[in-house]
């Protein structure tokens, strides 16, 4: 049976990657994991954000900026629906995985910024297994390298390539299968991609897919049937029983 991760937490009802965000799908008892987008402060500070400059100032990038100079600005409220929740702010990676820990959520961590260092990495790692929860915790990157170094800290880490159909054009949807299946690296997959010949191949390799992003209920079902491990939705009840 498929297991519900909450993309950037609850993300439509509330801010995406935020400390409410967060909470709203860790209380849901159908979640099992949330999934968030990290990026490192000036000063070493892990915080969660899909892009590196979510501020209303455009021009400050959280890798450029110590986290003390950041924590209070406002983020950007894109969707009208989430003005009653203004002013938020960037959450740190600290919250976020006390929230995990407190409800027993799966994190679900995506690598976004490049020519991250294996000291940085083990910092990374050993806040993780400093919540006792790198054993349910899974990383997940376009970046393969990224991946590989994880490995070679720990062996015992678990990732996910990710693919993307965009990058078809170019071979590495293609290439981003291959490179998972020859380094034993699971597949995190968009969900238009994830064929019943693909999940099959990928499970053939005894390795485990996740697909993303499906918000819509038969959509859900479909790839229930087809046999995915974990969908990633927006919406925390897609796969209410």
């Amino acid at each position: 049976m498929s297991k519900l991760i909450a993309h950037r937490g609850a993300s439509l009802l509330a801010l995406e990657n935020t400390e409410k965000a967060f909470t709203l799908a860790a209380e849901n008892t159908n979640v099992y994991g949330i999934e968030t987008d990290v990026w490192l402060t000036l000063d070493n500070v892990w915080v969660c954000s899909h892009d590196s400059n979510p501020f209303a100032d455009k021009n400050i990038h959280i890798y450029q900026a110590n986290y003390q100079d950041i924590q209070a600005l406002p983020l950007i409220i894109p969707k009208a629906k989430y003005q009653t929740l203004v002013p938020s702010y960037i959450c740190t990676l600290d919250k976020y995985l006390d929230i995990c820990q407190n409800y027993n959520k799966a994190p679900i961590i995506e690598l976004k910024q490049p020519n991250l260092t294996e000291l940085q990495l083990i910092n990374l790692l050993t806040k993780v297994k400093t919540n006792n929860l790198f054993t349910s915790s899974s990383f997940i990157s376009f970046n393969f390298s990224t991946l590989d170094l994880l490995k070679k800290i720990d062996p015992q880490t678990i990732t996910y390539n990710l693919i993307d159909s965009k990058f078809n054009q170019n071979g590495l949807g293609k290439r981003g299968i291959i490179e998972a299946i020859n380094s034993q690296c699971n597949v995190s997959i968009r969900a238009i991609l994830a064929s019943q010949r693909m999940i099959d191949l990928i499970h053939a390799h005894k390795l485990l897919v996740s697909i993303w992003t499906v918000d819509k209920q038969n959509q859900g079902q479909k790839y229930q049937k087809r046999g995915v491990d974990f969908i990633t939705s927006n919406e925390i009840t897609l796969l209410n029983r």
